[in-house]
This record gives C-alpha cells, structure tokens and sequence, in this order.
C-alpha cells in the first residue's frame, strides 16, 4: 500500500503510540496497586439488626411477621 519513507513513518508513529498507551497502562496499574494496599480494611457486622429478617422461636421454626 504504502511505500518507502512514508511507510517507515507510519510505522514509527504507529510503534511510538502503543509504546505510550502501554507506558501509560503500567502507571495506571502501578498506582492503582499502591491506592489498594494502603486502603484501610473496614469492619464489618456478622449480626443482622433489622426488622426484616426471619426469626424463629425456641424450636427452631420459622415465624413469620
């Protein structure tokens, strides 16, 4: 299709772009890795305080509200 020097051009800018997408991909991955190891872990509840949930009595059997 093309060539001689406006083929090696093409290529060149062609080579120069993916080499910035992936240097770009690599910061992206490399800061998102640190954000996640520095972010706090957080509690949470193994017990349900809600009204919603399905209770049962002494026997074991469920009681509807």
């Amino acid at each position: 299709m093309f060539t001689g020097m406006v083929r090696d051009q093409i290529l060149n800018i062609y080579t120069l772009g993916l080499q910035r997408v992936r240097q770009f991909g690599v910061i992206f991955a490399g800061l998102s890795f640190l954000v996640a190891c520095l972010e706090r872990e957080t509690k949470i509840r193994d017990e349900v305080n809600t009204s919603f949930s399905i209770e049962k009595d002494a026997k074991g059997v469920k009681i509807e509200k």
